[in-house]
C-alpha cells in the first residue's frame, strides 16, 4: 500500500494492534480505516516517513494494550515521540474523567508543546474524525464541538503543514456556517 519498508511495517503493526476494533457509529467500519486515511493525509501533504508512520500508529497506545516503549522499539525515538504527543494520557479508575473542555484544553496544549509535526499530523485526525460524523449526520456535534475545536488547534499551531491546515479550517468553517 504504501511505498516503504517503515511504512508497510508500520500499517501491518496497526492493522494486528486494531484487529477486531470497529469505529462508532452505522456500518462496522473497522478501526483500521481510520488511521490509514490520516496516514494519507499526511503523504499527500508531503510530509516525513516518520511522520506518515506516526500517523499510522496515532491510536495504538491509545486504544490497544500496546506501550509507546513498544513503539520505540520497533520504529524507532522519532516515531515514538511523535505518538507520544498525539497520546492522551491514560484514564484511571480512581480518578474522576475530567469534562470534556478540560481534556481538549490539555489536548491542545499538549499538541502545542510537541511541535508542527505533531500538530499537522493531529489535524489530519480532526480531519478524519470530522468527516466521519459528517457522514454520520452528527452535524450538531461537528458544528458545536469539533470545529469550534479545530479551529483552536489551528490557531494555536500557526506553523502546522498549511495544506492540512487549509482543508481542516475550510470543513470547519463550512460546517460552522
Amino acid at each position: 500500500m504504501f511505498g516503504d519498508e517503515k511504512l508497510n511495517k508500520a500499517l501491518v503493526y496497526a492493522i494486528e494492534a486494531h484487529d477486531g476494533q470497529y469505529r462508532e457509529g452505522p456500518g462496522n467500519v473497522p478501526y483500521i480505516v481510520h488511521p490509514i486515511r490520516v496516514a494519507r493525509l499526511v503523504e499527500d501533504a508531503g510530509l516525513s516517513t516518520d511522520a506518515i508512520a506516526a500517523a499510522l500508529l496515532h491510536d495504538v497506545v491509545e486504544d490497544t494494550d500496546k506501550k509507546n516503549d513498544d513503539i520505540a522499539r520497533e520504529f524507532g525515538g522519532v516515531v515514538a515521540r511523535l505518538v507520544a504527543g498525539l497520546t492522551n494520557p491514560p484514564e484511571h479508575e480512581d480518578v474522576k474523567r475530567p469534562p470534556r473542555d478540560e481534556r481538549k484544553r490539555e489536548q491542545l496544549l499538549r499538541v502545542v508543546n510537541a511541535g508542527p509535526i505533531v500538530a499537522s499530523i493531529k489535524m489530519a485526525d480532526m480531519y478524519t474524525n470530522m468527516m466521519a460524523r459528517i457522514k454520520q449526520e452528527r452535524f450538531d456535534l461537528v458544528r458545536d464541538k469539533l470545529a469550534p475545536e479545530a479551529l483552536a488547534m489551528i490557531g494555536a499551531n500557526p506553523e502546522a503543514n498549511r495544506a492540512i491546515a487549509g482543508m481542516l479550517r475550510d470543513l470547519a468553517i463550512g460546517a460552522i456556517l
